[in-house]
């Protein structure tokens, strides 16, 4: 399970977005991507009922790193206060995801560039994209040989 999260109004926000779109016409049976928006705690109902073997929340997030850069994390690795651009912390969301669904829960968490009004990426988050897509696809076609 892929879970996207994020404003596409907000520049760099909507990274997962883009690599939703990105990845829909190539993903294998039993991947469901879902789009969260700023409001991902609305779909645990839905997550839950899917029961996927792993949940991968994809994010935005100041990683105090240059834009674009990318880092996987668990929910324990966030600090408590942490909130990005939506109601539910990602931590506690992370943390719920693994309590609901008995299954491993990952944070894919990409350093945004700007967060400004804007519908679109910037030149560094657009590349992560395009390279974190072809890292996805490749993991997907080792499991399935």
């Amino acid at each position: 399970m892929l879970l996207g999260i994020g404003s596409q109004l907000r520049g760099d926000d909507a990274w997962s977005f883009s690599l939703l779109e990105t990845l829909k016409r190539s993903v294998p049976p039993g991947v469901h991507p879902l789009w969260g928006a700023t409001v991902p705690e609305n779909l645990l109902p839905i997550i839950t009922r899917l029961q996927p073997r792993q949940v991968i929340v994809c994010d935005a997030g100041d990683l105090r790193m240059p834009a674009g850069s990318w880092r996987v994390l668990s929910s324990l690795d966030l600090a408590d206060e942490e909130i990005l651009s939506h109601r539910m912390p990602i931590k506690r969301l992370g943390l719920e995801l693994e309590r609901r669904c008995a299954c491993p829960v990952a944070l894919l968490l990409v350093q945004p560039e700007q967060l400004e009004f804007s519908l679109q990426l910037s030149l560094e988050v657009r590349n992560t994209v395009r390279r974190l897509s072809r890292l996805i696809r490749a993991t997907w076609k080792q499991s399935s040989d």
